[in-house]
């Protein structure tokens, strides 16, 4: 199947799922509750392990407070596909906040501060997100920025669906 035509229905699938998404939240009582939410982490160690076990790719979705790009992937796209299940068997998905106080243990269990930790992964903007497995190698380009919202759910998929392809290659 071409790229083309793949995008296309992974689009199309996306819209479907958004669609239904939002007339479940309109019905009373079945709002998803705020808890599910893509979790955040300051252990890219653990959270490596935790994909490494599942033996699917770990997606890092570097971020920063104060970043309305940021708020808005979280809102629109990432947190009602964690919710949904949407990831499930199909990647682990962590939040790793480039602005904390706190140091982040890297995949090698050093610590990093927020400066050493936006050097090493090269993150300039929020939202970015980066695709690795286990070991700390990037498995597909990054995907900087959100541009084009309607776009980034199908760029996502096809980035996890392209990392799970390499990691059975490996």
């Amino acid at each position: 199947m071409s790229r083309e035509v793949r995008m296309k229905s992974l689009i199309t699938l996306n819209s479907v799922w958004r669609g239904l998404f939002a007339a479940v939240l309109l019905v009373p009582g079945l709002a998803i509750p705020a808890g599910d939410a893509v979790p955040t982490t300051d252990d890219i160690a653990r959270a490596a392990a935790d994909a490494k076990r599942a033996n699917v790719p770990l997606v890092l979705v570097f971020a920063q407070d104060h970043c309305d790009f940021c708020d808005r992937l979280d809102r629109d796209i990432l947190n009602p596909s964690y919710s949904s299940g949407l990831f499930e068997g199909r990647a682990k998905v962590r939040r790793v906040m480039i602005d904390s106080y706190l140091n982040t243990r890297d995949f090698d269990g050093k610590p990093l501060d927020k400066d050493q930790l936006r050097s090493r992964f090269k993150v300039f903007v929020t939202p970015t997100v980066m695709v690795f497995d286990s070991k700390g190698t990037e498995l597909v380009p990054s995907i900087i920025g959100i541009e084009n919202a309607e776009f980034y759910s199908a760029y996502l998929d096809m980035a996890i669906d392209d990392a799970r392809a390499r990691l059975t290659h490996q």
